[in-house]
């Protein structure tokens, strides 16, 4: 039975090896072919331009020339993308299945020599040289310096989003930059930040941050299913924070309630550790949606030892309530104002005709936030650069319109609307004790007033949360009714359930930025939405809270007051 299980084991690695290498052709040819494409392409409209003199290229579109040096970057940047994936696969495939075969070592370093000869590696034109034909060429055209010429052409490169990250570095986030003007007191005992399931690389980008050991994953899974909490060192007498979001993690096969079992354990291992002081960092913080959901949770973590909770932009502020230990609710509004101020500066955007839109009456307030600290980093001129503030407000539609004329008399008190009846109802179906607001996917935007002036402005949803995408995309297109030529969604969270990406696809939003609150790895690899979607870390504002926490420091120039 041995030798047969062997025999099969080695019959499935001949298929695999089959497999892996027919779609490692497969991938190389059609990247080779589409890279032709791109440069048949390129070279046409290169030839077609130059037949034309200097004031045929005036007359036409002025972007003529940018789209051919647009389309030249972008295949110097395919090629190399492709290239290092390519070799990346290759470097995987040799150190983890071929260290014990000459065969396969030998047969990838083959693969590997046809690459590094092929036209991917070893172009037969010379992009280089003729992005630098362009660029001369647009600057003798339009009587533009070299700097000049380079300058402008980079903003439609950047308009276009070849180089742009869709992950930023948190090297360039606002807080990483962040010095204070006075000296901190330094704190008493070691720090030690621990991930949960939902947290391990936030919790590795924090330790980078603060120059800290990073504490090795201690959570798992017995073989019946339960969450396994167990520390391979000891934190008796440090300052313990435990990091985890409480949201579902297919990953780890851990459902909303089995995060906030796994941080709830986490808690209870760390006090009977004999943790110094112990502190939840919940950067998404769930069952916010119900007023006795959120106090049951957040008693389970006072009683499992939890002695202060920080999070990042809670939908609502009565969470806050719930907790009898200190919570911080801090705010990465400033990483978004960093962010949409170098965006639009590289674009070479003059900053007039902003606004900041709400997308319901909760956000008012962070919209309002939002739009007077974008004005204060960017130094803008209140008379010239103003940025406004609008509001979208959903009108109620009685779903069951009473008559015009009852058959019961005016006085009778059995004539009253059946609105109050109805709306009685949905309180009672919802509970009583229900905080959140339930929204019709149905509603179209007719169904929503926008109170501010969006007409040929340049529009920001600005909100905590992305779930449903209802709201937003609801927003967005009655944004696009009213005139809007061009729509930003910015939000701290981003969960995309219940058909959020389908309806964010099929909107007219043109760039949706997040944070890295929670995994986005299966977003990213929907391209429908992925060339839309920016991730701006949020690790050095963790890394800021932590550090002020644990030196006893005041953490007001973190909260969104």
């Amino acid at each position: 039975s041995v030798a047969n299980t062997l025999e099969q084991l080695r019959e499935r690695r001949e298929i695999l090896e089959k497999k892996y290498f027919s779609e490692l052709q497969a991938s190389f040819v059609k990247v080779k072919n589409y890279q032709k494409h791109l440069e048949d392409d390129l070279m046409s409209g290169v030839e077609e331009i130059k037949r034309l003199s200097e004031e045929e290229i005036r007359s036409k579109p002025e972007d003529l020339i940018p789209k051919l040096y647009v389309k030249a970057q972008t295949i110097l940047r395919y090629r190399a993308l492709n290239l290092a994936a390519l070799r990346k696969i290759l470097k995987k495939f040799l150190n983890r299945c071929a260290r014990d075969s000459i065969e396969l070592q030998e047969r990838i370093y083959a693969v590997d020599d046809v690459i590094s000869r092929s036209a991917i590696a070893q172009p037969q034109l010379d992009i280089r040289r003729v992005s630098l034909d362009l660029i001369a060429l647009y600057g003798t055209v339009f009587r533009l310096t070299y700097e000049g010429t380079v300058d402008r052409l980079a903003r439609y490169e950047h308009k276009a989003g070849v180089n742009i990250r869709r992950i930023l570095p948190h090297s360039e986030t606002f807080f990483f930059a962040l010095r204070l003007p006075y000296q901190e007191k330094s704190g008493d005992f070691a720090v030690r930040i621990l991930p949960g399931n939902t947290s391990v690389f936030g919790v590795k980008m924090i330790c980078e941050v603060l120059r800290c050991e990073q504490y090795p994953p201690c959570c798992g899974r017995f073989p019946n299913g339960e969450v396994k909490v167990d520390f391979p060192r000891a934190i008796r007498g440090d300052d313990v924070f435990i990091m985890q979001s409480l949201v579902q993690c297919d990953r780890a096969g851990l459902s909303h309630s089995g995060t906030l079992m796994e941080l709830a354990l986490m808690l209870h291992t760390a006090r009977i550790s004999a943790a110094a002081r112990i502190t939840a960092i919940i950067p998404y913080m769930s069952y916010t949606g119900s007023v006795s959901s959120m106090a049951a949770v957040a008693e389970i973590l006072e009683k499992m030892g939890c002695q202060h909770v920080i999070t990042v932009d809670m939908a609502r502020e009565q969470v806050e309530g719930m907790f009898s230990v200190p919570m911080e609710a801090i705010s990465a509004r400033y990483e978004f104002v960093r962010f949409i101020g170098n965006h639009l500066s590289a674009e070479g955007h003059d900053f007039r005709n902003i606004t900041v839109v709400a997308p319901n009456e909760a956000a008012v307030n962070r919209a309002k936030n939002f739009a007077d600290a974008l004005m204060v980093y960017m130094k803008l001129c209140p008379n010239e650069q103003f940025v406004s503030l609008c509001t979208a407000v959903e009108r109620q539609v009685c779903p069951n319109k009473p008559e015009k004329i009852s058959s019961l008399p005016l006085n009778s008190c059995k004539a009253a609307n059946t609105l109050a009846y109805e709306l009685a109802l949905r309180q009672q179906e919802e509970g009583a004790c229900s905080i959140r607001t339930q929204c019709n996917a149905d509603i179209t935007p007719d169904c929503v007033v926008l109170v501010g002036d969006v007409k040929d402005r340049l529009c920001i949803i600005f909100d905590t949360h992305i779930e449903e995408a209802i709201d937003i995309c609801r927003t967005a297109s009655k944004l696009r009714e009213e005139g809007a030529n061009r729509i930003i969604v910015m939000a701290t969270h981003f969960t995309a359930s219940a058909g959020a990406v389908e309806r964010l696809t099929n909107s007219p939003i043109d760039l949706i930025v997040v944070t890295d609150s929670l995994d986005h790895d299966e977003v990213l690899k929907n391209p429908r939405i992925a060339h839309r979607l920016r991730v701006l870390p949020i690790a050095p504002l963790l890394a800021h809270a932590i550090e002020k926490v644990h030196t006893e420091n005041s953490l007001t120039t973190l909260f969104e007051k």
